[in-house]
């Protein structure tokens, strides 16, 4: 996935975050999840994408997974590094025939304490 910015874009872009930090506002990062079409039986690729970082250093980034909709990171995790960009996981070891579930998750340092956004 790759974004694009016309100049005029990222002007816009740059004046509308010096107004959100000159007044407080905090904006929320903005991520996604892809399927890259690698699959086996009991595996699968897939693409994570942390687009913004919401105005704090993403600390890591990865792919929370499970069997039930709407995983978390008490789920299975597979962490990718850290920062804004793409990155690809590869899950292993998965039961033929089931169902599983993904999402992009991130980490932010946050006023000197982790939180965790996702």
């Amino acid at each position: 996935m790759v974004t694009l910015f016309l100049q005029g874009d990222i002007i816009r872009r740059t004046v509308r975050e010096a107004y959100n930090l000159r007044k407080g506002i905090v904006t929320l990062p903005v991520v996604t999840t892809e399927f890259t079409g690698n699959a086996s039986a009991t595996s699968v690729t897939l693409q994570g994408y942390v687009l913004e970082d919401g105005g704090t250093a993403v600390t890591s980034r990865g792919i929370a997974w499970a069997s039930v909709y709407n995983p978390t990171t008490g789920d299975n995790t597979e962490e990718s590094g850290t920062g804004t960009g793409d990155f690809e996981v590869d899950l292993t070891g998965l039961t033929e025939g089931s169902t599983y579930y993904a999402r992009t998750l991130r980490h932010q340092q946050c006023r000197d304490r982790l939180r965790e956004l996702h």
